[in-house]
């Protein structure tokens, strides 16, 4: 884990690995039909990626896919965790806790974007 600076814990890699368990922001994006929490959290990326991977994050343009494990299950270094300075980790919680977008939806984003935060590509 110290080599990699972060190891998603998860042994199952369905869901989140498969492209049936990717997150696909535009795949939804004109449904006309209700949301379930899923679809309603692909689309919310549309608004979050820039949001939690602006600039600043130097991630660039919303990708197609991004993918991982689900559910929030991983080990980091503290030399990885430290490669941002502590306002940014307030900034995410100052993010998650002011949202507008529901629990749910924000808590699924960030189940596949913790692996972003701590330096490893899109699609894992």
């Amino acid at each position: 884990m110290q080599a990699e600076g972060y190891v998603n814990l998860r042994c199952s890699l369905d869901p989140g690995c498969s492209p049936g368990g990717s997150i696909q922001p535009l795949r939804h994006v004109n449904d006309t039909k209700p949301l379930n929490i899923a679809e309603a959290a692909e689309v919310a990326w549309v608004e979050a990626w820039p949001q939690l991977f602006g600039a600043a994050a130097d991630r660039g343009a919303l990708p197609e896919e991004i993918s991982a494990p689900c559910c929030a299950q991983f080990a980091v270094s503290r030399e990885q965790v430290l490669r941002k300075p502590l306002e940014y980790y307030q900034w995410l919680h100052a993010w998650s806790m002011e949202t507008e977008l529901s629990d749910d939806v924000s808590g699924r984003i960030f189940e596949y974007a913790w692996h972003m935060i701590f330096g490893k590509p899109v699609v894992q």
